[in-house]
């Protein structure tokens, strides 16, 4: 997949860390001699990452667009994924308190039908 993309890396001087990426397909992949499938050259994917504690960098924005086929559908996927508010929870016990807290708090913010 990589010998059939264009990628352009950023990274964080100080750390190597992937801040930015972004990849375009630059000629069609086949999958089972193209029987099976194929995805078309021209898809892209971007991805940026921001750190959250030193050490720790995790995707800001995914987005892709790809276009091909299964068998003899055509597909086309664009897709977008943006997360924040990232926060450190701790260990197992008290990311199920942390879950807890927060369920019973949205359930009592949901209005009577």
């Amino acid at each position: 997949m990589l010998a059939a993309s264009r990628l352009t890396l950023w990274v964080e001087a100080g750390t190597g860390a992937v801040v930015r990426l972004d990849a375009e397909l630059v000629r069609d992949l086949l999958f089972g001699g193209g029987l099976l499938g194929k995805i078309d050259k021209g898809g892209h994917v971007h991805i940026e990452q921001t750190q959250v504690t030193p050490g720790i960098w995790l995707p800001r924005l995914t987005s892709s667009q790809v276009r091909g086929r299964k068998f003899l559908a055509h597909e086309e996927s664009v897709r977008t994924v943006e997360a924040r508010d990232f926060r450190r929870v701790g260990g197992p016990a008290e990311l199920l308190i942390q879950v807890r807290r927060e369920l019973s708090n949205a359930s009592l913010q949901v209005p009577a039908p």
